[in-house]
Parts: C-alpha cells; structure tokens; sequence
C-alpha cells in the first residue's frame, strides 16, 4: 500500500486536470498549506492549470470559485480497471461472454492485466490493454515481440508496466531476473524492458510504467534505495494508494467524530494527502514524473466494508485520483477473483462483481459515473437537449458551502468540473470524509452529515441532480432564472449539468 508521490492536502476545493496519458512531462508542486481560520488561497497542484480559488470564507461557511479541470472526455480516458482473464476456474473463463458483456456495459475504455488471448477481441471493442509483465517465462524482446503482434491493426496495448509489487511475491513465488531477486532483479528487468521497447519503432511510442511497491508507506532502507534512479527507465511512475486501512502515518486531527482523522478515516484521498516519509520514498524512485495507480480498491465482506460504502469510495478514487493530477486509475477490480470473502483471503471482496458475476452496488455507481460525465445524463438518464448555452464570463461556477457542528469544515466539500462540447460542464460534488472507523473491528459505520451548497453560475443549471451510488435523484431548489442550484451533498457523490 502506498502513498502517493502526488502529495497534496485535501483540505482545499481544489480541481486539477489530470496529466495527459501520452504524455511523459509534466510534474506536481506542493499545494499551500490552508489557514484554518480564513481558507483564503489559491491552491495550484499542476503548474499552468486552474485550481479552486477560495475568494471569502470562514471556519463554517466558504465561497469557492471553480474552473474547468479538463475536458470529460480526458476524465473517461483516466479511468480503468483490473481484470485476470487467464483466471479460467473463475467467472473470468466460465462466464467470460458474460463478463465480457458486462464490461463493455460499464464504459470502461482500459484494463490492465497479463498477457492473455483477449487483449484484441477487447481492442475491436474498443477497450485498451495495460500490459503487466514478469520475467517469469518472458524475456524482455518477447514482450516488445507481443506488443508488436497485438498493435498491427489497431492500438491494442497502449502501455506497459513492469513487475507487480515485488517487494511482495518475488520471494515467495522464487521469481528473479539474471540471478538477482528483490530488489535488484525487478529494476535489471524494468531497465531491460525500458531499452528494448524504445529501441523499437514499432514499440518506441508505447509507455512504459514502472514497477510497484506493496509496502511503501513509511518504506525506507534498502527496499527503496536500491530503486533510486530507477525513473529513467519509465515514461510514467506507478503506486497503489489503497487506503481501506487508513493512513497509518496520520496524526493529530480529530474530527467528524474520530480522534485521529487521517489515522482512522478510509476515505480515498487520506493517502494522497502530504506525508514527508512516503513522499520521500517515492521522490527517489520517481522523482518529479506524472503517476499511473495500477492499483486501488476497497474490500467488501464480513467486518469489511460495506457494499454501499465500497460504492461510494470507488467512484469517489476515480474522482480524487483525477482531481489530485493522477494519469491514470485502475480499479482493483472487475470482478471477485478469490473466495472466501473475507478476512481469511486478503485478496478477496474487491469487486465490481462478485464471483458469480451478479453486479455490486459500485457497479452500476460506475456505470453511472461514466454515463454522465460521457453523454452529460442527469437524474432521469438522458442526455441534454441538442441545444446547448454556452457559460458566459469565463466559465467558472461558484460554491457557497456551509458546514455543520459535527463536520465543522466546508473545505472537505470537493468539487470536479468537466468540459464538455459546446461550452455545457459536467459537476461532480461530494463530501470527502470517512463512511466508517477502519481501525475498529467490525468495521464501524460513520453517520455522514451532508453539507448545504449554494451552486452559482453564469448560464443554465438543469435542476435535476444525480446520486451516482442510489441513481435516485437529489432534492434541489432552482432560483428564477435558473442559474442557481441549492442542495445537500453527503458522502456518495452528485452529478449536476450545466449549459444544457
């Protein structure tokens, strides 16, 4: 479990547009830490991108200002999940019609997975593989070789990542690479894989993500010294920033009912907030290079978290992962791969379906999720109307947010604005703190208080809200012209389309 090199505290409404994928610039400063009292800053996390711009406020009521984050088709591009087709005793083999189907249904555009016989059954769909490899049985020129057999026709691979976690499962599983194990081995293959794609130039233009760690938060010593320097042979670094258990290096806050907030709280940017040791790990393996999440999740089960709230998390990681500059996210993952479902198997619980392919809640708060921010379909399902009015002023809509006694601070409201064609947005609101005590056993649920947003802006809000989890619509007063929305937003995240 990591945290991430993307380090930013959540603590400010801030909307960033997420690193283009392609791309191998680009890196993220520092937000300005908030004064408690005022709330009065501009936090800027990728450089020449629009934040939030807190323009007045104080410790219960704060006006916020906010501009476009990116365009949603960038957002959608962001997304992806975890599959295992070669699993073929799971759903994944014996039901793969159907599993198949159902991914196609979600909207998803980009798995990640081994190398399998359905990368281009899944490339004439439409949906891009993510290739992870392992020395184990692979050279480094038979990978580049499968790349380049899988991407003649049409862009099938559109990356590859080098070895999964193997602070983890080289040990255990007798994995090296030219003699050499943990830690030296996964950096000799990731060099080599690096060298001999770009030496290539069918394979030249593919990125390359580096390796991840399974223990990285506080990581220090050799695990990760040896590593250092190891970004020159990756177009993009890689983490998995699960956060099911908490951040165990957060101290000092108590609020929303819990004595030690960030220690305590699940909710998914607590891992992504500013943490020295983590930062500093990372810093020396990837240093100021954009990031891939490979891997992020929550598990469901007995003791575990619940269904709704697993919902609720995920679609709010592919919010905050976007939000905070992350490239990309994967979901781990489409479907239950590993029974029981509970604390007896670690891997357990984690999907979007469950090991007879029957939908969990955060299945269909996905679906929505990518049905909204692709079509701009609000509480009834449809999509605008063809006429769309475009935002006057500069495109900004505004927030009043008022906290409550127990969730005191209105800057943990967070916001996500999207561009869509024509000038219409896409804004996505939620609460950003914890649904549940991590630290006690069972799991205990937080009674979430939803905080009261004033939403402002310069063309036409449709008056109908979205809850992504439910898919029941939000209560919400419109004004007289029909450039004000007033609402409740809690935990499970909202969705309003503006211009249309």
């Amino acid at each position: 479990m990591a945290v991430s090199l993307l380090s930013v505290l959540p603590t400010v409404v801030a909307s960033v547009s997420a690193v283009t994928f392609a791309s191998t610039t680009g890196g993220v400063s520092k937000a300005r830490l908030v004064s408690a009292a005022v709330l009065a800053v501009t936090v800027a996390v990728v450089p020449s991108r629009v934040a939030a711009t807190v323009v007045e406020g104080g410790p219960a009521t704060t006006t916020i200002r906010l501009g476009s984050a990116g365009t949603a088709d960038a957002f959608l591009d962001s997304l992806g999940v975890n599959v295992h087709w070669t699993y073929l005793d799971t759903a994944y083999g014996s039901r793969y019609d159907e599993v198949r189907d159902k991914l196609l249904a979600l909207g998803i555009r980009h798995v990640r997975d081994e190398a399998s016989e359905r990368i281009d059954e899944l490339a004439r769909a439409g949906i891009r593989t993510t290739l992870l490899t392992t020395p184990r049985g692979w050279t480094a020129e038979a990978v580049r070789e499968r790349v380049r057999q899988h991407n003649r026709e049409r862009p099938a691979i559109v990356a590859v990542e080098g070895s999964n976690e193997p602070d983890l499962f080289w040990g255990p599983l007798g994995i090296s690479y030219r003699g050499a194990g943990f830690p030296e081995g996964p950096f000799l293959w990731q060099q080599d894989l690096y060298r001999s794609l770009k030496a290539d130039p069918e394979t030249a233009a593919v990125p390359v993500i580096g390796p991840s760690l399974g223990r990285a938060v506080g990581a220090s010593g050799p695990q990760v010294s040896a590593w250092a320097g190891l970004g020159r042979y990756a177009d993009f670094g890689n983490f998995h920033p699960y956060a099911f258990n908490g951040n165990p290096l957060g101290r000092g806050l108590t609020y929303g009912g819990l004595e030690n907030f960030h220690f305590q709280g699940n909710h998914p940017s607590v891992l992504l907030a500013a943490d020295d040791a983590g930062r500093a790990a990372y810093a020396d393996i990837y240093p100021d290079m954009p990031m891939v999440a490979t891997e992020v999740g929550y598990p469901t089960g007995p003791g575990r978290t619940a269904e709704v709230l697993q919902a609720k998390y995920l679609v709010r990681t592919y919010l905050e992962n976007f939000r905070l500059g992350v490239s990309r996210t994967f979901l781990y993952e489409l479907l239950d791969a590993v029974e029981p479902v509970d604390d007896t198997s670690p891997h357990s619980g984690f999907g979007l379906m469950r090991s007879d392919a029957s939908e969990r809640p955060a299945y269909h708060a996905v679906r929505r999720l990518v049905a909204a921010v692709r079509d701009g379909a609000g509480a009834a399902g449809a999509a605008g109307a063809a006429g769309v009015q475009r935002c006057e002023g500069d495109g900004r809509i505004g927030l009043t947010v008022h906290g409550t006694e127990r969730y005191p601070d209105p800057s943990r409201l967070h916001a996500l604005v999207l561009s869509r064609p024509q000038g219409a947005l896409t804004v996505l609101l939620w609460h950003e703190v914890p649904g549940e005590d991590a630290r006690s056993r069972p799991r205990l649920p937080l009674a979430v208080d939803a905080l009261s947003v004033e939403v402002r802006a310069g063309c036409r809000i449709r008056p109908e809200a979205l809850d992504l989890v439910s898919g029941a619509p939000v209560e919400a007063r419109s004004d007289d012209e029909g450039r004000g929305l007033d609402l409740a937003v809690g935990d499970s995240p909202i969705v309003i389309q503006i211009g249309d």
